[in-house]
């Protein structure tokens, strides 16, 4: 089966397309925000706004610069590019956690997902959850894989899903206006995404 559709061009664009327009919702703690990119995320990412003609107004923000921030500051730095080799939708999934809760919401539950399915340590070393994908977390999954094969890979994939779930719920229960976005969230980036899996795995 091809998975040439989860190439890191398609799932950026796919998810660049899926967070398209200005918003600025009163319930959304991120404020200001255009192609999901929030105003705090392109003012810490000022250096690239000349290389896009980018002045700082949020609404006239380009999709050119939305795509290099979601490449740099996501994409690469939660090395999705070595989880893609493992396995796509594992990459794929990471990087829509990463983009909607944060990289380190993201990597923090791919560690604890791996450090409860190392049987005791046994089969490989507990990680620290600090949510920094490096060298260690990718070992880890390596080993992980070693152990469990391609159906391991598939539950990795279920039980990030899961984790993603539960952090909308606990967003929403720890903030009641996130409950505005709770059914969204639900809908579009855990259950759509589990059907879509599904049907391709």
């Amino acid at each position: 089966m091809s998975f040439v559709v989860y190439s890191k061009e398609w799932v950026i664009a796919d998810k660049t397309a899926i967070e398209a327009g200005y918003v600025n919702d009163p319930d959304d703690s991120g404020g200001a925000t255009n192609f999901g990119i929030t105003e705090a995320v392109a003012i810490a990412n000022k250096k690239l706004w000349s290389r896009h003609g980018f002045n700082g107004d949020m609404k006239l923000m380009p999709k050119s610069l939305a795509i290099d921030i979601y490449a740099t500051c996501y994409w690469d730095k939660m090395r999705l590019t070595d989880i893609h080799t493992r396995l796509p939708m594992l990459a794929d999934k990471l990087f829509d956690f990463g983009i909607n809760a944060g990289t380190a919401a993201a990597g923090k539950a791919l560690q604890r997902l791996l450090n409860v399915s190392n049987m005791k340590g046994t089969h490989f070393k507990d990680l620290v959850v600090d949510g920094g994908i490096g060298n260690n977390t990718i070992i880890a999954l390596d080993a992980y894989i070693a152990q469990r094969g391609n159906k391991g890979l598939k539950v990795l994939l279920t039980g990030l899903l899961c984790m993603q779930g539960s952090h909308y719920v606990l967003s929403a229960e720890n903030k009641e206006k996130n409950e505005s976005f709770y059914f969204g969230w639900m809908s579009h980036r855990v259950y759509d995404d589990m059907m879509e899996y599904t049907a391709k795995l």
